[in-house]
């Protein structure tokens, strides 16, 4: 009968599962949207989940839980059914609730982009789970072979069948790490050819054609090619050949047609592959060569679209939209060689200016028609959520010759203000196999960002360009990114017809602006000197029709020591003449409208204060930037060999301190005097009563707590995770003033009678007080 023993955990090319060791059940296949493939008894599409008896005996089900929900094992009960050995049996995750009838269902549903499922025994032990993985519409998604430990999203779904009676292919060897050279097989599940290709073009009849294993080995002494293609006019041999990888696609063909998805191998060979990578995880793009280089096609080269005599802003890889975007494969690997994300993707080049540098920023965007509507994984871990349209890698724009990191440290430096920053961390890109140096792994910033960050509705949520609805020679809409700008238009129209040093005007205007978010927004970027400001690279969101308007905070590339750290980005935002093109009169509107109000002038000066003595701190920042520089130590000698920029590690280092450290330790007396000159005070920080309410707490007991929706139009749902308790709250204005208080239980609900804005959130639970930054939005 069924055995359990000692959990255990494997790798398989489709990410982590977990199962008992010598068990016979296992979850075989299942599909999160059914939209034609398996019919229920009512004619309808449920999800469903299909397992697997690979014993000799049959399996009594009786008691078997099967959840979406891990901290609920025993979600759905089954009834007293039996799986004969080496068959199959399907459950529809319907919310039917049916254990009777022709077909079983369960009392929960599959989200599209993806839940965990798990298979428990009664005696209360995990038999088979699956981490959340995003699946297209009428693709399934198991084991390769019935049973067996390799997971992937299955050419032709199979419920009730061996997933071995499709078309397909079954490898010796997952993509990942390995000390010493392989051979590789390929078995073809029916009787089709297997062809296969090398160096990312898509297999056809003139690829090999599979007839005998294939040895790997390490790629030493292998000349590049992709690497020594020209992708701009500063572009520069590498020095030297490069680290490459093994990269195989296959699929399976019958009379010339194929029969098969197409597979995707990365194989990392070395003796020390081990710990060759190891402060780093790395990301596998493979595409066809001429989706890149191709220059008619090619969206990484200058190609015919290059005009000599505009070389900066000119070249293919500034081309933009849908016709621009190229079928790709998105590999994601831990640090061990673990292969975590296998996915396809479209890929567009990213960015602005920095698109003419010879290493580009990538967008990667998940499509249903590439396989998977959803990213589904936790690539950052300051985030809760894993579900990601799209991600980007980047290079360091206006910092890649110099230090890299500027973005991140800004970011980094800033999360814990009153505007949204974007998660990151750095990761070590290949190319069909060929080296391409570090770059950072970034959010995207859109209406699904805001969507998965603040459990929204993604529909309801509004971006706009800074300006919009503030140039009559333009459309209205100009500006408008995504939903309506029309708060915008509003805002603008009041701002032109009144003055807000009348308070009524003032307060009418914070019915429409996220005040704390914008003074922290303006005291970053001015504490920051960022060059490529206001006028651009400035972006501002809200929800539904009267939601605040708040910033995001992303591309400090132009920021710190890039203009020298005396240069007064104050006194430029505050004059109509301006001192660039950045901040012509409509950039800086605004702010200068803002500083009207006596008490927004107050509250900014307080603020800047506030934020020099803590967050800006020199000591604080210096540690931040040594951080990140860490995380780049190891991996900057190959990447300044592929790209030659920065010149030498000694240059590197030297920018980072000077740039960065040096920036920080002489800007905030150089802010003191801008602000002093500006607003004619006698102007000191350390005369400001910046004592905090309160912070947030660090311990990985409460790391579980969650606190929802947020932003929130008036309802807040607590869930305390594993702790079922009670807990007293009150809520704090940013002045430190307790506006609400009373007691909340665990998974229940509070009304808050609060006004739009940014409030903190402090609850003591077992007898650990913890602090959550909640945002009140008008609907």
């Amino acid at each position: 009968m069924f055995k359990i023993t000692t959990l255990c955990l494997l790798l398989s090319a489709g990410g982590y599962w977990l199962r008992a060791q010598e068990t016979q059940l296992f979850i075989n296949e299942f599909m999160l949207s059914n939209d034609h493939t398996l019919a229920d008894e009512d004619n309808d599409f449920p999800d469903w989940i299909e397992l697997y008896n690979a014993g000799t005996a049959p399996v009594n089900l009786s008691g078997y839980g099967l959840t979406d929900d891990e901290e609920a094992p025993f979600q759905w009960v089954f009834p007293a059914v039996t799986i004969a050995p080496e068959d199959f049996l399907v459950v529809f995750a319907s919310g039917k609730d049916r254990v009777d009838g022709p077909y079983l269902h369960t009392n929960f549903k599959l989200k599209a982009a993806g839940e965990a499922i798990q298979l428990t025994a009664p005696t209360a032990e995990v038999v088979d789970y699956f981490r959340p993985v995003s699946v297209a519409t009428d693709i399934s998604y198991g084991r390769a072979t019935d049973g067996g430990a390799y997971l992937e999203a299955l050419s032709v779904s199979s419920p009730n069948a061996s997933n071995t009676s499709v078309s397909g292919i079954t490898f010796s060897h997952p993509s990942g790490f390995y000390t010493e050279p392989i051979e590789l097989s390929m078995l073809a599940n029916t009787e089709e050819e297997i062809y296969y290709t090398t160096d990312g073009t898509d297999p056809d009849l003139a690829a090999f054609l599979f007839s005998e294993n294939i040895e790997l080995s390490e790629l030493t002494d292998h000349p590049d090619v992709l690497a020594n293609l020209r992708t701009s006019p500063s572009w520069s041999a590498p020095s030297g050949d490069q680290f490459n990888a093994h990269v195989i696609k296959a699929a399976t063909f019958t009379d010339g047609v194929r029969t098969s998805k197409i597979y995707h191998k990365t194989i990392f060979i070395a003796e020390d592959i081990n710990t060759r990578f190891s402060d780093f995880h790395l990301v596998s793009i493979l595409t066809d060569p001429d989706n890149l280089f191709h220059p008619d096609t090619g969206i990484y080269v200058q190609g015919v679209h290059y005009n000599p005599a505009n070389p900066v802003w000119s070249g293919n890889y500034f081309k933009k939209g849908r016709d621009w975007e190229r079928v790709g494969h998105f590999q994601y690997f831990s640090p061990a060689g673990a292969l975590l994300l296998n996915h396809g993707v479209g890929l567009r080049t990213h960015g602005g200016k920095g698109r003419n540098h010879p290493q580009k920023s990538l967008r990667l965007y998940a499509r249903s028609e590439y396989g998977n509507s959803k990213i589904n994984y936790p690539l950052f871990e300051q985030r809760s959520y894993r579900i990601f349209d799209k991600v980007v890698l980047r290079q360091s724009s206006g910092c890649w010759n110099r230090t890299l990191i500027k973005d991140e440290c800004s970011a980094k430096i800033c999360e814990d203000l009153a505007f949204e920053s974007l998660a990151a961390q750095p990761v070590i890109v290949f190319i069909n196999g060929e080296y391409w140096g570090m770059h950072n792994l970034r959010e995207y910033f859109d209406h699904h960002y805001v969507a998965e960050r603040f459990d929204l509705a993604k529909d309801s949520v509004n971006i706009v360009v800074h300006r919009s609805g503030n140039l009559p020679d333009l459309p209205p809409d100009w500006g408008t990114i995504e939903g309506s700008n029309q708060g915008h238009i509003d805002l603008y129209a009041f701002l032109h017809s009144h003055d807000l040093a009348d308070p009524q005007h003032y307060e009418t205007v914070q019915s429409f602006l996220d005040i704390q978010s914008i003074v922290d927004y303006y005291c970053a970027e001015i504490f920051f000197n960022n060059k490529d400001w206001p006028r651009y690279n400035n972006k501002l969101w809200n929800y539904g029709t009267s939601g605040l308007w708040r910033q995001v905070f992303f591309d400090l590339d132009g920021g710190w020591g890039h203009l020298p750290v005396s240069y007064n980005v104050l006194g430029c935002i505050t004059d109509v003449a301006g001192c660039s093109v950045q901040t012509y009169e409509d950039g800086t509107f605004l702010f200068r409208k803002l500083l009207e109000s006596p008490a927004f002038r107050e509250r900014f000066v307080a603020r800047m204060a506030c934020l020099m003595r803590n967050e800006f701190a020199f000591e604080r920042v210096s540690e931040i930037v040594e951080a990140v520089q860490q995380q780049y130590t190891d991996g900057i000698s190959d990447h300044l060999a592929r790209w030659n920029y920065p010149s030498s590690i000694d240059n590197w280092e030297s920018a980072i301190s000077d740039r960065l450290i040096g920036f920080a330790e002489a800007r905030a007396d150089h802010i003191v005097d801008h602000i002093t000159e500006e607003f004619g005070i006698a102007y000191d920080p350390d005369t400001y009563d910046c004592e905090l309410v309160a912070t947030e707490e660090d311990a990985a007991t409460l790391s579980a707590i969650r606190v929802f929706p947020n932003p929130s139009a008036g309802q807040l749902f607590f869930d305390f995770g594993a702790m079922d308790a009670s807990a007293t709250y009150t809520v704090f204005n940013l002045s430190g003033q307790a506006v609400q208080a009373g007691m909340v239980q665990h998974r229940t609900r509070i009304d808050l009678a609060l006004e739009s804005g940014i409030y903190l959130l402090q609850f003591l639970i077992n007898e650990q007080v913890v602090t959550r930054k909640i945002i009140v939005t008008k609907r």
